[in-house]
């Protein structure tokens, strides 16, 4: 299984925090690859911790990995945090998509 969300406020989309404790309550847990996408890179600042939720559930979940990823605030972004980020220079787009492919291909290659 492969769950990813984007990251608003440190915090994962609702949708996606159920399924990982979907998983999580199944009698045999399946392989899990977790990814979250914040709107920073790398090189902008260092990228966003998981959130807390996930550390108290790792222990019924089979994590083979996590990932945080780059994401996109562009100028149209809406919401009062994306624009302020805007203002302060701080949007673009940070995906890394050579990044991308190769995770992806090594959950592939782990299957």
């Amino acid at each position: 299984v492969v769950v990813g969300s984007a990251v608003y406020n440190r915090q994962w989309r609702g949708a996606a925090v159920a399924l990982v404790k979907r998983v999580g309550r199944l009698d045999s847990s399946p392989p899990l690859w977790l990814f979250q996408s914040g709107p920073l890179g790398d090189d902008v600042g260092t990228p966003q911790a998981f959130p807390t939720w996930l550390k108290r559930w790792e222990g019924d979940l089979d994590v083979r990995d996590k990932v945080t990823f780059g994401g996109v605030i562009d100028e149209n972004a809406k919401g009062f945090i994306a624009k302020s980020m805007l203002r302060n220079g701080r949007g673009g787009d940070f995906r890394d998509w050579g990044a991308i492919t190769a995770w992806a291909e090594g959950i592939a290659a782990a299957l």
